[in-house]
Protein backbone atom coordinates (compact mmCIF):
# COMPACT_ATOMS: atom_id res chain seq x y z
CA UNK A 1 0.00 0.00 0.00
CA UNK A 2 2.79 2.43 0.93
CA UNK A 3 4.80 1.53 -2.21
CA UNK A 4 1.77 2.19 -4.40
CA UNK A 5 1.35 5.64 -2.88
CA UNK A 6 5.07 6.44 -3.18
CA UNK A 7 5.31 5.35 -6.82
CA UNK A 8 3.85 8.65 -8.26
CA UNK A 9 6.29 10.65 -6.15
CA UNK A 10 9.17 8.51 -7.40
CA UNK A 11 8.10 9.12 -11.00
CA UNK A 12 7.88 12.85 -10.35
CA UNK A 13 11.29 12.81 -8.66
CA UNK A 14 12.81 10.92 -11.59
CA UNK A 15 11.27 13.35 -14.07
CA UNK A 16 12.46 16.38 -12.10
CA UNK A 17 15.98 14.99 -11.81
CA UNK A 18 16.11 14.27 -15.55
CA UNK A 19 15.30 17.94 -16.16
CA UNK A 20 18.09 19.12 -13.87
CA UNK A 21 16.12 19.78 -10.69
CA UNK A 22 18.07 18.87 -7.55
CA UNK A 23 17.57 19.24 -3.84
CA UNK A 24 20.11 22.05 -3.74
CA UNK A 25 18.01 25.22 -3.68
CA UNK A 26 21.05 27.41 -4.50
CA UNK A 27 21.73 25.53 -7.74
CA UNK A 28 19.03 27.08 -9.88
CA UNK A 29 18.40 25.69 -13.35
CA UNK A 30 17.11 28.97 -14.77
CA UNK A 31 19.17 32.07 -14.16
CA UNK A 32 19.24 35.30 -16.16
CA UNK A 33 22.39 34.40 -18.11
CA UNK A 34 21.27 30.83 -18.67
CA UNK A 35 17.95 32.13 -19.96
CA UNK A 36 19.80 34.51 -22.29
CA UNK A 37 21.91 31.64 -23.59
CA UNK A 38 18.81 29.49 -24.00
CA UNK A 39 17.09 32.26 -26.00
CA UNK A 40 20.15 32.57 -28.23
CA UNK A 41 20.07 28.83 -28.94
CA UNK A 42 16.43 29.23 -30.01
CA UNK A 43 16.88 32.24 -32.29
CA UNK A 44 20.06 30.88 -33.89
CA UNK A 45 18.40 27.45 -34.33
CA UNK A 46 21.40 25.75 -32.71
CA UNK A 47 19.32 24.08 -30.00
CA UNK A 48 21.77 22.20 -27.77
CA UNK A 49 18.93 20.61 -25.80
CA UNK A 50 20.65 21.01 -22.44
CA UNK A 51 17.81 23.25 -21.23
CA UNK A 52 14.20 22.69 -22.21
CA UNK A 53 10.89 24.11 -21.00
CA UNK A 54 8.95 21.66 -18.85
CA UNK A 55 5.62 23.34 -18.18
CA UNK A 56 2.90 23.86 -20.77
CA UNK A 57 3.12 27.63 -20.40
CA UNK A 58 6.88 27.54 -20.93
CA UNK A 59 6.58 25.37 -24.02
CA UNK A 60 3.88 27.64 -25.47
CA UNK A 61 6.02 30.71 -24.80
CA UNK A 62 8.99 28.96 -26.42
CA UNK A 63 6.95 28.32 -29.59
CA UNK A 64 5.79 31.94 -29.81
CA UNK A 65 9.31 33.22 -29.09
CA UNK A 66 10.79 30.99 -31.80
CA UNK A 67 8.18 32.08 -34.38
CA UNK A 68 9.06 35.73 -33.78
CA UNK A 69 12.75 35.45 -32.96
CA UNK A 70 14.04 33.11 -35.68
CA UNK A 71 12.98 35.32 -38.65
CA UNK A 72 14.42 38.38 -36.91
CA UNK A 73 17.70 36.55 -36.32
CA UNK A 74 17.82 35.43 -39.96
CA UNK A 75 17.32 39.03 -41.09
CA UNK A 76 20.04 40.14 -38.69
CA UNK A 77 22.42 37.45 -39.97
CA UNK A 78 21.75 38.45 -43.57
CA UNK A 79 22.41 42.13 -42.79
CA UNK A 80 25.55 41.27 -40.84
CA UNK A 81 26.75 39.11 -43.72
CA UNK A 82 26.23 41.94 -46.22
CA UNK A 83 27.91 44.39 -43.83
CA UNK A 84 30.93 42.14 -43.42
CA UNK A 85 31.08 41.65 -47.19
CA UNK A 86 31.07 45.41 -47.79
CA UNK A 87 33.70 45.95 -45.12
CA UNK A 88 35.90 43.22 -46.54
CA UNK A 89 35.48 44.67 -50.02
CA UNK A 90 36.47 48.10 -48.70
CA UNK A 91 39.60 46.67 -47.06
CA UNK A 92 40.42 44.64 -50.17
CA UNK A 93 39.91 47.70 -52.36
CA UNK A 94 42.15 49.80 -50.09
CA UNK A 95 44.91 47.19 -50.21
CA UNK A 96 44.53 46.97 -53.98
CA UNK A 97 44.74 50.75 -54.24
CA UNK A 98 47.90 50.87 -52.14
CA UNK A 99 49.59 48.04 -54.03
CA UNK A 100 48.64 49.24 -57.51
CA UNK A 101 48.83 52.99 -57.07
CA UNK A 102 51.99 54.98 -57.58
CA UNK A 103 54.21 55.49 -54.58
CA UNK A 104 57.32 57.47 -53.86
CA UNK A 105 60.73 55.84 -54.02
CA UNK A 106 62.77 57.89 -51.63
CA UNK A 107 62.57 61.08 -49.61
CA UNK A 108 65.59 63.26 -49.15
CA UNK A 109 66.98 64.02 -45.73
CA UNK A 110 65.45 67.48 -45.94
CA UNK A 111 62.01 65.80 -46.25
CA UNK A 112 61.91 66.63 -49.96
CA UNK A 113 61.14 64.09 -52.60
CA UNK A 114 64.26 62.72 -54.20
CA UNK A 115 62.59 60.68 -56.93
CA UNK A 116 59.76 58.43 -57.82
CA UNK A 117 59.68 54.79 -58.66
CA UNK A 118 59.18 53.78 -62.23
CA UNK A 119 55.48 53.09 -62.71
CA UNK A 120 54.61 54.31 -59.17
CA UNK A 121 54.48 58.11 -59.40
CA UNK A 122 50.82 58.97 -59.12
CA UNK A 123 50.59 58.65 -55.31
CA UNK A 124 53.78 60.64 -54.96
CA UNK A 125 52.32 63.53 -56.97
CA UNK A 126 49.05 63.38 -55.02
CA UNK A 127 50.71 63.52 -51.60
CA UNK A 128 53.97 65.41 -52.14
CA UNK A 129 53.03 67.40 -55.28
CA UNK A 130 56.27 66.37 -56.92
CA UNK A 131 56.78 66.87 -60.61
CA UNK A 132 57.48 64.02 -63.03
CA UNK A 133 61.11 63.08 -63.39
CA UNK A 134 63.05 63.66 -66.58
CA UNK A 135 62.19 61.40 -69.44
CA UNK A 136 58.76 60.72 -68.00
CA UNK A 137 56.78 63.28 -70.00
CA UNK A 138 56.41 60.89 -72.93
CA UNK A 139 54.76 58.24 -70.78
CA UNK A 140 52.38 60.71 -69.12
CA UNK A 141 49.44 59.85 -71.38
CA UNK A 142 49.85 56.11 -70.79
CA UNK A 143 50.05 56.70 -67.05
CA UNK A 144 46.80 58.67 -67.10
CA UNK A 145 45.08 55.85 -68.97
CA UNK A 146 46.35 53.35 -66.39
CA UNK A 147 45.12 55.59 -63.57
CA UNK A 148 41.67 55.85 -65.14
CA UNK A 149 41.47 52.07 -65.60
CA UNK A 150 42.63 51.53 -62.03
CA UNK A 151 40.08 53.96 -60.64
CA UNK A 152 37.29 52.28 -62.59
CA UNK A 153 38.36 48.86 -61.31
CA UNK A 154 38.74 49.70 -57.64
CA UNK A 155 35.76 52.04 -57.65
CA UNK A 156 33.38 49.27 -58.70
CA UNK A 157 31.69 47.76 -55.66
CA UNK A 158 30.37 44.77 -57.60
CA UNK A 159 33.67 42.95 -57.97
CA UNK A 160 33.85 39.46 -56.50
CA UNK A 161 35.95 38.71 -53.47
CA UNK A 162 38.14 35.60 -53.53
CA UNK A 163 36.41 32.66 -51.89
CA UNK A 164 39.72 31.60 -50.35
CA UNK A 165 40.00 34.95 -48.55
CA UNK A 166 36.53 34.64 -46.99
CA UNK A 167 37.17 31.05 -45.92
CA UNK A 168 40.55 32.07 -44.48
CA UNK A 169 38.88 34.75 -42.34
CA UNK A 170 36.30 32.22 -41.10
CA UNK A 171 39.02 29.69 -40.25
CA UNK A 172 41.01 32.33 -38.36
CA UNK A 173 37.85 33.29 -36.43
CA UNK A 174 37.27 29.64 -35.50
CA UNK A 175 40.90 29.21 -34.43
CA UNK A 176 40.61 32.24 -32.15
CA UNK A 177 37.69 30.53 -30.42
CA UNK A 178 39.71 27.32 -30.21
CA UNK A 179 42.33 29.16 -28.16
CA UNK A 180 39.80 31.01 -25.99
CA UNK A 181 37.30 28.28 -25.07
CA UNK A 182 39.88 26.00 -23.38
CA UNK A 183 40.59 28.93 -21.05
CA UNK A 184 36.90 29.11 -20.09
CA UNK A 185 35.98 25.44 -20.08
CA UNK A 186 37.80 22.21 -19.32
CA UNK A 187 38.20 21.36 -23.00
CA UNK A 188 41.04 20.47 -25.29
CA UNK A 189 41.86 22.32 -28.50
CA UNK A 190 40.11 19.73 -30.67
CA UNK A 191 37.05 19.65 -28.41
CA UNK A 192 36.77 23.42 -28.69
CA UNK A 193 37.11 23.22 -32.48
CA UNK A 194 34.46 20.49 -32.59
CA UNK A 195 32.10 22.53 -30.41
CA UNK A 196 32.54 25.69 -32.51
CA UNK A 197 32.04 23.86 -35.81
CA UNK A 198 28.92 22.06 -34.56
CA UNK A 199 27.55 25.35 -33.24
CA UNK A 200 28.33 27.54 -36.27
CA UNK A 201 26.88 24.91 -38.60
CA UNK A 202 23.73 25.02 -36.37
CA UNK A 203 23.86 21.24 -35.85
CA UNK A 204 23.97 21.56 -32.07
CA UNK A 205 24.34 18.01 -30.78
CA UNK A 206 24.50 19.20 -27.19
CA UNK A 207 27.31 16.85 -26.14
CA UNK A 208 29.50 19.91 -25.47
CA UNK A 209 27.82 22.91 -23.86
CA UNK A 210 29.52 25.83 -22.06
CA UNK A 211 28.91 25.54 -18.34
CA UNK A 212 30.52 28.73 -17.07
CA UNK A 213 27.63 31.18 -16.53
CA UNK A 214 29.86 34.24 -16.65
CA UNK A 215 30.96 33.59 -20.24
CA UNK A 216 27.62 32.53 -21.73
CA UNK A 217 26.86 36.01 -23.08
CA UNK A 218 30.33 36.23 -24.61
CA UNK A 219 29.74 32.82 -26.18
CA UNK A 220 26.43 34.07 -27.58
CA UNK A 221 28.07 37.13 -29.16
CA UNK A 222 30.88 34.96 -30.52
CA UNK A 223 28.42 32.67 -32.27
CA UNK A 224 26.33 35.56 -33.61
CA UNK A 225 29.38 37.02 -35.35
CA UNK A 226 30.47 33.53 -36.39
CA UNK A 227 27.11 32.89 -38.03
CA UNK A 228 27.40 36.28 -39.74
CA UNK A 229 30.81 35.32 -41.13
CA UNK A 230 29.35 32.02 -42.29
CA UNK A 231 26.56 33.92 -44.05
CA UNK A 232 29.20 36.16 -45.65
CA UNK A 233 31.09 33.13 -46.98
CA UNK A 234 27.88 31.61 -48.31
CA UNK A 235 27.02 34.94 -49.96
CA UNK A 236 30.44 35.19 -51.63
CA UNK A 237 30.28 31.57 -52.84
CA UNK A 238 26.77 32.19 -54.16
CA UNK A 239 27.90 35.28 -56.07
CA UNK A 240 30.87 33.40 -57.51
CA UNK A 241 28.73 30.47 -58.63
CA UNK A 242 26.10 32.80 -60.09
CA UNK A 243 28.68 34.68 -62.13
CA UNK A 244 30.31 31.43 -63.22
CA UNK A 245 27.02 29.98 -64.43
CA UNK A 246 26.15 33.27 -66.13
CA UNK A 247 29.46 33.34 -67.98
CA UNK A 248 29.06 29.68 -68.94
CA UNK A 249 25.55 30.39 -70.23
CA UNK A 250 26.80 33.33 -72.30
CA UNK A 251 29.62 31.24 -73.74
CA UNK A 252 27.19 28.46 -74.61
CA UNK A 253 24.88 30.96 -76.32
CA UNK A 254 27.79 32.43 -78.28
CA UNK A 255 28.96 28.95 -79.23
CA UNK A 256 25.47 27.94 -80.32
CA UNK A 257 25.03 31.17 -82.29
CA UNK A 258 28.35 30.67 -84.07
CA UNK A 259 27.44 27.06 -84.93
CA UNK A 260 24.03 28.14 -86.26
CA UNK A 261 25.60 30.98 -88.28
CA UNK A 262 28.18 28.59 -89.72
CA UNK A 263 25.47 26.07 -90.61
CA UNK A 264 23.38 28.77 -92.31
CA UNK A 265 26.43 29.96 -94.23
CA UNK A 266 27.21 26.42 -95.38
CA UNK A 267 23.57 25.94 -96.42
CA UNK A 268 23.63 29.17 -98.41
CA UNK A 269 26.88 28.15 -100.11
CA UNK A 270 25.42 24.74 -100.97
CA UNK A 271 22.29 26.36 -102.42
CA UNK A 272 24.44 28.78 -104.41
CA UNK A 273 26.58 25.96 -105.77
CA UNK A 274 23.45 24.04 -106.67
CA UNK A 275 22.01 27.01 -108.52
CA UNK A 276 25.34 27.55 -110.27
CA UNK A 277 25.45 23.89 -111.31
CA UNK A 278 21.91 23.98 -112.68
CA UNK A 279 22.65 27.15 -114.66
CA UNK A 280 25.77 25.55 -116.16
CA UNK A 281 23.70 22.52 -117.15
CA UNK A 282 21.15 24.72 -118.89
CA UNK A 283 23.88 26.58 -120.76
CA UNK A 284 25.47 23.30 -121.86
CA UNK A 285 22.09 22.03 -123.06
CA UNK A 286 21.54 25.21 -125.09
CA UNK A 287 24.99 24.83 -126.67
CA UNK A 288 24.26 21.21 -127.56
CA UNK A 289 20.96 22.14 -129.17
CA UNK A 290 22.54 24.93 -131.19
CA UNK A 291 25.38 22.67 -132.32
CA UNK A 292 22.96 19.93 -133.33
CA UNK A 293 20.87 22.37 -135.32
CA UNK A 294 23.98 23.57 -137.16
CA UNK A 295 24.98 20.02 -138.01
CA UNK A 296 21.49 19.31 -139.29
CA UNK A 297 21.69 22.38 -141.48
CA UNK A 298 24.99 21.20 -142.94
CA UNK A 299 23.66 17.70 -143.63
CA UNK A 300 20.66 18.99 -145.62
CA UNK A 301 21.14 18.88 -149.48
CA UNK A 302 21.41 22.18 -151.12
Amino acid sequence: MAKARLRPFEEQLRTSFSHGVSSDTDNRVWTFWKAMFFCSTITTTIGYGHMTPVTTAGQTLCIVYAIIGIPLMLILMADFGKLFTRGLKAIFRLIFRINRSEQCLKIRRSALVKGCKSGKRWLCRKIFFCKPCRGEEDSEEGTKDEEQTLEELIGDDNFNLPISLALLILVIYILIGCFVFPLWEDWTFFEAFYFIFISISTIGFGDYVPQHPGFMMATTLYFIFGLALTAMCINIIQEKLTNTFREASLKMKERFSSIMAKAEQEAEEAARMKELGSSNTDIAAVHRDSKASKEDDLDKPR
